[in-house]
């Protein structure tokens, strides 16, 4: 046998005897492993699940780890690129520093040139400082002749008071009482015979007066009756309002003169703006400089009060008992008992030169004036008031007649006082008309227009008492609150006289 075979077969038989060993070795520790397991069955179960608990403890750690790396690298990702910012920015600063430094050298250099430019300039303006004190000076000196000046005007403003539009109402309901209860006891009571029978008298007495109620086509009757009354009543409210807004409520500026002092005063309202302090001490001025005192306007009031009361007495004397009863109009003529009427009429005349004077001085902010039916003082959209003894309306008609001037605050634009109207579809006015159509000896043509177009407005009403000779009736009477409240209701249209 050869030495390599003889090699080949020991390998062999160790190969053998090795697998041999290593099976039986096997065998035998799957036999140990089987007795093991069947021993202690309960501990290795708890062994296997003790492993699971650990490889999936050990699976979330590994994903924990994961997302740290992840976590690490984006924060690496984000430190880089903010480091390349901040180096960018760092070039960026540094190239404007640069361009910083270059301009403020430049602007250094022209501070330099503008300081010098200053200082010249400095010395200019020192020149010119002392220039100006001297202006000042001047100026201190002008200011104390503008504040002599100032004093001057307060002297000439210093008798005028703000207006107290509540105070001035009720004044003006307090003459409008003395108003109304002097007219009803000149013109209520019954008239005597001797009036009665002299027709002619009366007659010519209305043609002298020249008025027809709201333009009505009928005279005031020489009867005694209610009706003739009332509008007896109507035509001397009107004739004495008239009067009083031609005479007395008229500006005062120069009291020597009514037309002087419109006219002054039209050039007042056309220079100066409505509600400016210029027109506010020019008003005073006038007022002071020729009224030196109020009482000095109030007894030229009084002369103007008088002759408009005189003007009364020769309109109204015909158509009352204490008429001089001749009808040519004139005063103080006959029995001479028109003197009784002027007597008679004299308080009322009185204290409407009082009102005026009253609102003259205390119109320091605002100027008062009378406001009449038709006139061009009547503001647009003007409401008057009505008085219930006449009768109410039964639309507001486009004609009126005055019976007590209201009163318009200029300025402002506002109304002070409504005043009143008798309006062409009161009660006493249709009567009368009627009356007058049944006793007229010939037909005449129906007037065309009679109570015009209506504003769609309610005419507010005034309630007097009205007594008709004895014993006397009267209506309930408002208050000078409630008159007030009501006195801004009425409105739209014109008067109808003559």
């Amino acid at each position: 046998m050869s030495p390599v075979s003889s090699a080949t077969t020991i390998k062999q038989q160790y190969e053998h005897t090795q697998v041999q060993f290593s099976m039986q070795t096997l065998v035998q520790r799957i036999n140990d492993l089987t007795a093991y397991l069947g021993a202690h069955a309960d501990g290795v179960e708890t062994v296997i699940q003790d492993h699971d608990k650990l490889v999936r403890k050990n699976e979330r750690r590994k994903q924990l780890m994961k997302e740290k790396d992840n976590k690490i690298q984006a924060l690496q990702e984000t430190v880089t690129s903010n480091l390349t910012s901040y180096e960018r920015r760092h070039a960026s600063f540094l190239h404007e520093k640069a361009d910083l430094t270059a301009r403020h050298s430049l602007e250094t250099a022209k501070l330099q040139a503008e300081l010098a430019e200053w200082k010249r300039k400095s010395a200019q303006l020192t020149q010119e400082v002392d220039k100006a004190k001297n202006d000042a000076e001047l100026a201190k000196t002008q200011l104390d002749v503008a504040v002599q000046t100032l004093a001057q005007w307060e002297q000439y403003t210093s008798h005028m008071q703000p207006l107290d539009r509540d105070k001035m109402v009720s004044r003006i309901d307090e003459f409008f009482d003395i108003f109304n209860k002097t007219i009803q006891a000149c013109f209520i009571p019954d008239l005597s015979a001797d009036i009665l029978v002299k027709r002619d008298v009366w007659s010519n007495g209305l043609k002298q007066l020249g008025i027809q109620i709201c333009d009505m086509p009928f005279e005031i009757p020489p009867l005694n009756t209610k009706l003739a009354k009332l509008l007896r009543v109507a035509a001397a409210m009107h004739v004495i309002s008239s009067e009083l807004t031609t005479h007395v409520f008229q500006p005062c500026y120069i009291p020597g003169s009514t037309d002087q002092s419109a006219t002054l005063q039209q050039m007042m309202r056309s220079r100066f703006e409505a509600g400016s302090k210029q027109r506010q001490l020019m008003r005073a001025f006038w007022l002071g400089s020729n009224s030196k005192t109020q009482e000095e306007l109030g007894r030229v009031m009084h002369e103007r009060s008088l002759t408009a009361r005189d003007m009364v007495v020769r309109k109204l004397s015909f158509m009352c008992n204490d008429g001089d009863g001749d009808g040519d109009g004139s005063s103080g003529s006959g029995s001479g008992s028109s003197t009784g009427l002027a007597s008679r009429l004299e308080e009322m005349f009185t204290e409407a030169a009082k009102l005026w004077t009253s609102m003259q001085y205390s119109s320091g902010d605002d100027e008062v004036q009378a406001v009449v039916c038709g006139n061009d003082s009547e503001p647009s959209g003007w409401k008057w008031e009505y008085l219930d003894y006449f009768g109410q309306p039964l639309d507001l008609p486009n004609r009126k007649l005055l019976l007590f001037p209201g009163f318009n605050l200029v300025d402002s634009g506002a109304a002070l006082y409504a005043g009143n109207a008798l309006f062409t579809d009161q009660k006493c006015v249709v009567d009368a008309e009627s009356e007058y159509r049944r006793n007229a000896p010939t037909p005449r043509a129906e007037r065309s227009n009679r109570t015009g177009s209506s504003s769609g407005l309610s005419p507010t009403i005034r309630r007097l008492s009205l007594s008709f000779g004895s014993p006397s009736t009267s209506t309930s009477t408002s208050s000078p609150q409630e008159l007030k409240s009501k006195s801004s209701e009425v409105n739209d249209a014109i008067v109808r006289t003559k």
